[in-house]
């Protein structure tokens, strides 16, 4: 039986880094957090909008992700697919694989981009911030994914960019493939199976 791939999106499908980057720069800048700079803020690039608000311990957390989308969607370059990633989407439909995304956006991002785009009709599920109480590294969300799919967690692989991603899997035995696709290995991926082209995953799964 052929595998369910389940997908993450920023920094997998997607290259998201500098629009959430320079757009949350700005946003904490205007909040008063002057000694953030471009590299400082790189530390939250794989953290969920909801939590970075946290982090920042703001009082209205809320108040300051709406702001944060806000900038996103005025920000002249929107987010676009890694090379190679629509082909491999469109060959594993083709060749019959389910596709599934496991992802910390909201749910109102996610159509929007993925409408954008045409991607949106590819995918089985889509589990995002909105339907779990708990994100990654805690593994609710893909065993959210695998009850929607009828699947057990073993028939699923995660292919994810983050250490987040990668615990996660490991949380309930599911297996996991970093995708090193946008240039850089994060922290914590280092022993990870590493995948660092779209044609790659195409080749694996044949």
């Amino acid at each position: 039986m052929k595998p369910i791939l389940i997908f993450d999106i920023d920094g997998t499908l997607l290259d998201t880094l500098r629009l959430n980057m320079v757009t949350l720069l700005e946003l904490v800048h205007e909040l008063g957090f002057k000694n953030e700079d471009g590299h400082s803020i790189l530390r939250y690039a794989s953290h969920p909008g909801m939590q970075v608000m946290h982090e920042f311990g703001l009082e209205k957390p809320e108040e300051a992700y709406a702001r944060w989308v806000q900038k996103v969607r005025a920000f002249p370059e929107q987010a676009q697919p890694y090379p190679g990633v629509v082909e491999m989407i469109k060959s594993l439909h083709t060749s019959g694989y389910r596709l599934a995304i496991v992802s910390s956006k909201r749910r109102q991002q996610y159509e929007i981009e993925f409408i954008r785009l045409a991607l949106i009709d590819y995918f089985d599920v889509a589990v995002l911030a909105d339907d779990c109480d708990k994100q990654k590294p805690d593994p609710a969300p893909l065993l959210r994914c695998c009850e929607l799919l009828g699947v057990d967690v073993k028939d699923a692989v995660y292919l994810g960019d983050s250490i987040l991603d990668r615990l996660a899997a490991e949380a309930c035995g599911m297996p996991f493939i970093a995708c090193v696709w946008k240039g850089f290995v994060e922290e914590g991926l280092e022993a990870s199976k590493q995948i660092d082209s779209p044609q790659t995953i195409l080749d694996m799964f044949k």
